[in-house]
C-alpha cells in the first residue's frame, strides 16, 4: 500500500500540483487582506500556510476562524500568537 501511494504521488506529480496551489493560495489571501490593516505576514510552504494577524487588536483570528467555520472552511488558530494555520 505505501509502494502505491508513492506511486501515485509521484506519477500525478502531486508536489507540483501543491506547491502551485499553495503559491495561488498565498497569494489570494495577500490580495484579500492587503484590504484590511489587521494583516501582518502570510507564510507557508506548499498548502502549510499560515496567516499571522497584528497584535493591536486581539480576538481577530479567532473571529475569522469562527466566520470560516460557519461558512463550512476549519482552520486551526494558534494559542500564542493571533495566527490562522490552513
Amino acid at each position: 500500500a505505501a509502494s502505491a501511494t508513492v506511486d501515485v504521488i509521484i506519477e500525478e506529480d502531486l508536489l507540483t500540483n501543491t506547491q502551485v496551489r499553495g503559491d495561488e493560495m498565498m497569494g489570494g489571501l495577500r490580495a484579500i487582506l492587503e484590504k484590511h490593516s489587521v494583516t501582518h505576514d502570510v507564510r507557508g510552504l506548499g498548502l502549510m500556510i499560515g496567516c499571522e494577524f497584528s497584535g493591536r487588536k486581539k480576538g481577530v483570528a479567532g473571529a475569522v476562524s469562527k466566520g470560516c467555520l460557519e461558512r463550512g472552511m476549519l482552520l486551526l488558530t494558534t494559542g500564542v500568537f493571533e495566527t490562522l494555520r490552513f
